[in-house]
């Protein structure tokens, strides 16, 4: 399992190889990422699509909230 933390406090990008899926590997990668930010003083915060419940529990089971909602727009050439 493995997560990316950009600009030191944006958690995102977590993915769990299907063979290890269901084991708690995701949770303990983002506590600790979590735990790592809170220790500098900062605040961590992710932005996840909204019909990913999956990670929407896996985050609020974390202490995280909703505080706003983004519109994500594409421009096709």
């Amino acid at each position: 399992c493995w997560a990316l933390c950009q600009l030191g406090t944006e958690i995102g990008m977590v993915q769990t190889d299907e063979k290890y899926k269901r084991r708690g590997f995701a949770r303990c990668v983002v506590a600790a990422l979590t735990q790592q930010i809170l220790d500098q003083g900062e605040t961590p915060y992710c932005y996840i699509v909204s019909v990913n419940e999956k990670s929407r529990a896996l985050f609020s089971s974390l202490g995280f909230r909703e505080v706003s909602v983004a519109t994500w727009l594409v421009i096709n050439d």
